[in-house]
């Protein structure tokens, strides 16, 4: 009895990934070995009896589905929130994926951070200024649609708040005399000078305009402060980065991309068959976006890192050394190549 041809025979659907190995190429090398074992298998002659090649066929299609389900979830995945950070005609979600990548990466407590991320990208799309003179060009851009910024008219009201309160306890500790000879005023009594306060502590344009001078690291403090900087990263994003974002991007074919990876994305979700499986993850692991593929995000989102070049991966695993190796596995089996 030939005990390594036993040994083979046992080991033809085994693959160098399990798992745990989180190596995207090593699962990919699985899924390419599989598929070809089970396509050489199926249409070559065997020197041996049906139900031996028939058995030795199951083992294999039971393990290729089992790794083709692994990198469909992959996929998925990464096609989703790649999908879920394009959502090019709902600035709502766009910003709300942007909000999640910053949580995701910084200190929700660093305010500078926040603000910095966000002008960034502002001056990405809206090129020609340092950091300080895009800061002031947004929040000019802010106060002309305030609508669309309440955590704007909030601080606004806030800081006039705060400003009253200030005065008042001015008024309290040095006295209506003293108090208004400081304001160049004279006040007979403290209501009248409360009064004064009252009256001269400004509107909220007054303190929107105050906001539109003020330099970064002041404000987003202030925002820190008031608990409203998610908020105001937020409405940012959503009414004034979003609109400018897209129209970069549409001019670059940001729409056909999106439906074709939108399409690609449901096929993932609802294939079925083996064949049809395996074609459609070739397809997905092909597909490219503006700035490059999707792969690109494999480590981003699919919870795997990758060891090398996909691209050249690929060529190693259709051309390479790696086919000889599998067809004498096939060969000490029983396939005739």
């Amino acid at each position: 009895m030939n005990w390594y041809k036993i040994t083979k025979l046992g080991a033809i659907w085994d693959t160098d990934w399990d798992s745990g190995d989180e190596d995207f190429l090593n699962l990919l090398t699985a899924v390419y070995e599989l598929e070809y074992k089970h396509s050489v298998l199926t249409n070559n002659p065997f020197a041996g009896s049906p139900k031996r090649k028939e058995n030795i066929s199951k083992a294999i299609d039971e393990r290729l589905w089992d790794v083709l389900d692994a990198i469909k979830q992959i996929l998925i995945e990464v096609f989703r929130m790649w999908l879920s950070e394009h959502a090019l005609t709902d600035p709502e979600q766009w910003a709300t994926s942007r909000m999640t990548l910053l949580e995701e990466y910084y200190d929700e407590r660093d305010s500078g951070t926040h603000l910095t991320n966000l002008i960034d990208e502002f001056i990405r799309y809206r090129p020609g200024g340092h950091m300080g003179s895009a800061f002031y060009i947004m929040m000019l851009e802010i106060t002309d649609n305030i609508e669309a910024y309440p955590t704007v008219q909030q601080v606004a009201v806030l800081l006039a708040e705060d400003r009253k309160q200030m005065m008042l306890e001015e008024l309290a500790s040095s006295g209506f005399e003293e108090f208004g000879s400081y304001h160049g005023q004279d006040f007979q009594t403290e209501e009248e000078a409360e009064k004064f306060i009252y009256q001269n502590i400004g509107n909220i344009d007054d303190f929107l305009y105050e906001m539109v001078n003020d330099d970064l690291d002041n404000f987003s403090g202030i925002l820190y402060k008031t608990g409203l900087l998610e908020q105001f990263t937020h409405e940012v994003y959503k009414n004034l980065v979003f609109p400018m974002w897209y129209e970069h991007w549409r001019e670059q074919g940001i729409d056909e991309t999106r439906e074709t990876v939108q399409n690609i994305y449901e096929k993932l979700e609802s294939v079925e068959g083996l064949g049809n499986t395996i074609s459609i993850i070739n397809l997905a692991i092909n597909t490219s976006h503006q700035t490059g593929g999707m792969s690109d995000y494999i480590e981003q989102y699919g919870n795997m890192y990758i060891s090398g070049d996909i691209v050249s991966h690929l060529n190693t695993l259709t051309q390479g050394d790696m086919i000889e190796e599998w067809n004498e596995e096939l060969r000490e089996i029983g396939v005739q190549i």
